[in-house]
């Protein structure tokens, strides 16, 4: 017979192990790490309904102006995620079309963890997703306010539970930015992962966003000092007409390369550098500047939101836009979809 202390030991030791391994992948509280480990808790439950893996009720959001963690429920969030991340001024359609690219972002990071935080299941900025209390936000639409409210409130409600799919599998990469160029880009030319959803489509009629066109001017000199200090092999003269000159664009019409002095870079890179609206860009050297002509606003990868905007006052329904920017996708119920 087994001595009654040792079969105790192994009760014990067991049950660690199956807090460890089963209870963050069960109720979803899944550590930060990095985008491997993420994807290795993705494997690990791949093919699974989402409704058996993690708690769909309810998120916890970091909160990084009071280093907190907030329990929210999971369609309050999305509200407030909506009010957000798009103007409460939209049309409905454009409203329900983000509703469910933040729910399906959201759910995805049920799943993965934000690497950004050490608690939570999301954080508050646009790592993630830009979050603010639905309450504050009321406050500061002022006197539309409750319009505004009531408003996103039916659109949320109307899209309750539903999710973006790709081969009945969540979408991982529900990716949205502000305003397009006339075209969103491959998910390939921006993130470097080649995503059979996220292709360069035509999204006409955003020449009415605001940041649809963008200029700075920057001095020769101070651009030199940009240029060595981000790359320092790029050995730039003083002849900037002939030696900094885009060789290439994507599909989408944002810069592929761009030759520099004796370095050639990502227009994603050069971008970054100059802190650029977006990555369409175009160069004008005189004298003693240069200007940086930009055409859209964000990464320009998956729903544009005005143009998603524009689809909607003509007359196309949430699931025709999303269908719109991701090919081939379809929305499905949460409770039904398996994770990809």
């Amino acid at each position: 017979m087994i001595n009654r202390k040792i079969l105790e030991s192994v009760i014990f030791i067991v049950t660690i192990i199956v807090s460890i391994v089963f209870i963050p992948i069960l109720f979803g509280f899944l550590s930060s790490s990095s985008m491997a480990e993420n994807n290795n808790k993705v494997e690990k439950v791949k093919n699974t309904k989402l409704v058996d893996v993690v708690n769909l009720k309810e998120v916890e959001v970091y909160i990084s102006r009071e280093n907190k963690v907030e329990k929210v429920p999971l369609e309050e969030y999305v509200l407030s995620v909506v009010s957000s991340e798009m103007p409460a001024t939209f049309h409905e359609e454009a409203l329900k079309a983000q509703s469910i690219l933040a729910r399906t972002f959201v759910i995805n990071k049920l799943i993965t963890g934000c690497n950004n935080i050490k608690e939570g299941n999301i954080c508050d900025t646009t790592h993630c997703q830009a979050y603010l209390n639905i309450n504050e936000k009321k406050k500061a639409w002022g006197k539309e306010g409750d319009e505004y409210l009531k408003k996103l409130k039916k659109v949320v409600k109307e899209t309750e539970g539903k999710v973006l799919s790709y081969n009945d599998q969540l979408v991982k990469y529900p990716q949205y930015f502000s305003t397009s160029s006339g075209n969103t880009e491959d998910a390939v030319a921006v993130f470097s992962e080649d995503v059979p959803y996220l292709k360069s489509v035509q999204s006409p009629g955003e020449e009415i966003s605001p940041k649809y066109e963008s200029e700075i001017s920057i001095s020769i000199s101070d651009f030199k000092g940009k240029i060595k200090k981000s790359i320092p092999n790029s050995n730039l003269g003083n002849n900037i007409t002939e030696e900094v000159k885009i060789l290439s664009r994507n599909k989408g019409g944002t810069v592929d390369d761009i030759k520099i002095g004796d370095a050639t870079i990502k227009g994603k890179e050069f971008r970054k550098i100059f802190g650029l609206n977006s990555a369409n860009f175009t160069l004008e050297v005189l004298e003693d500047k240069i200007n940086i002509k930009c055409l859209g606003y964000g990464h320009g990868v998956g729903m544009s939101q005005w143009g998603a905007n524009v689809m909607a006052k003509e007359g196309s329904k949430y699931d025709e836009i999303l269908e719109h920017y991701f090919k081939g996708s379809k929305i499905e119920e949460s409770n039904e979809v398996l994770i990809g």
